[in-house]
């Protein structure tokens, strides 16, 4: 709907990174996510980003125009507390906002119930100078710590930060707070562990202090949450290299797992997902499926075809694919695979493929189909592009 240009010109100007539920700008207009055009000038205004899908990546906004303020679906804002002439978002994104009689938090209206679809809750006893918002939900002034609009009482106002996690396939961002007291997710605490140091998240939901790892469980059961912070067996110093997934000179750690490394140990893919080590070859599967042994034929095993939810490989007797979801998030032995064409190959770019021995091209037409064809007649590809393109003759 619109062109590269309108959408880059929106994530640099204001931040509000361009999603399903957008809105884009450029010097004169604001561009809805469903087609309308709307002018800049005196009374419109756009307050982006509400909603935090993974960190720093936001959806969803509110357009005033017309002295009436509607969200991204095209529901009316119940704004008969604010004044509208000097309403401003603090931070250009989250639900923290004020005018010129204090701050309001921006709470969510169950839509099958009520005609509107957010409401501004005013927050009592905010020290203004001095309020910041720190996250989606999360902001603190001098005196207090806030979750949404109430105050986390057991919080400590000078030493409270949050930290951003998430599951990279799931679109949900997760605020976890810590201060020199302990850590709080969703307006309650939830560990008594103090972290010391500098504080950085490694990958999706893992992160560390100065001195030890950590592990964010999250629990999804809305009526009895009880989501925890589990310090795993991993030094510090160790490179993070993947999800859940850290190494050092001897040992690789996925989570809870210590492996040692033998004299043969080897990553055998891009993403650090299949592995050899004392004469086996190991598949570490997404998520907390585990690691699985895929083959002991460590003379013959190759892998042929590689992207992050598509794999191939081959040993001396068998094929073995990977397509996530579709094999069980597991590897399938098979005696026969439609990937067998680009055993002796190398991967030119895109999906494109060239056999040296055979002087052959193939190109990957659909991966999880197997569909892999042979082009004929070509003698050279200078380049590659997306979508089956290529320079050549």
């Amino acid at each position: 709907m619109y062109n590269e240009e309108v959408i880059n010109k929106v994530m640099k100007s204001t931040g509000y990174v361009v999603k399903s539920m957008y809105i884009a700008e450029d010097e004169k207009y604001y561009y809805p996510y469903n087609g309308e055009k709307i002018e800049k000038k005196d009374g419109v205004k756009i307050f982006g980003g509400l909603e935090e899908l993974v960190p720093d990546v936001y959806l969803n906004y509110l357009l005033l125009k017309d002295n009436k303020i509607t969200d991204g679906n095209d529901f009316s804002v119940k704004t008969d507390n604010v004044d509208l002439g000097t309403l401003e978002q603090f931070g250009g994104n989250h639900r923290y906002f004020s005018d010129k009689n204090g701050i309001y938090y921006l709470e969510n209206l169950d839509t099958e119930e009520n005609s509107y679809s957010y409401t501004f809750i005013k927050m009592n006893n905010i020290d203004k100078d001095s309020f910041k918002v720190l996250g989606e939900f999360y902001a603190k002034d001098k005196n207090s710590v806030y979750y949404e609009n109430k105050k986390l009482k057991q919080a400590d106002t000078e030493t409270f930060e949050i930290l951003k996690l998430n599951y990279s396939m799931d679109p949900y961002a997760f605020l976890v707070g810590y201060d020199k007291n302990g850590l709080y997710y969703e307006g309650k605490k939830i560990s008594n562990i103090k972290m010391t140091g500098k504080v950085e998240k490694m990958d999706v939901t893992e992160f560390k202090d100065s001195k030890n790892v950590y592990l964010f469980i999250p629990d999804f059961n809305t009526e009895n949450k009880k989501s925890v912070i589990k310090k795993l067996d991993i030094p510090v110093t160790a490179k993070n290299i993947g999800k859940f997934l850290q190494e050092d000179e001897k040992y690789v750690y996925f989570q809870d797992k210590k492996i040692e490394k033998a004299a043969d140990f080897k990553w055998l893919t891009i993403n650090n997902d299949v592995y050899q080590n004392d004469k086996k070859i190991y598949f570490i599967s997404p998520w907390l499926w585990g690691i699985t042994e895929l083959s002991s034929d460590t003379d013959n095993f190759k892998m042929i075809y590689e992207t992050i939810s598509i794999k191939a490989a081959k040993d001396k007797d068998s094929y073995y694919e990977y397509k996530n979801e579709m094999t069980e998030w597991k590897f399938t032995k098979k005696t026969e695979s439609n990937f067998s064409l680009l055993e002796n190959s190398t991967n030119i770019g895109e999906d494109f493929f060239y056999d040296t021995g055979k002087h052959k091209y193939y190109y990957v037409a659909d991966a999880y189909s197997g569909k892999i064809f042979e082009l004929e007649n070509i003698k050279k590809i200078d380049k590659t592009f997306e979508n089956g393109y290529f320079f050549g003759e």
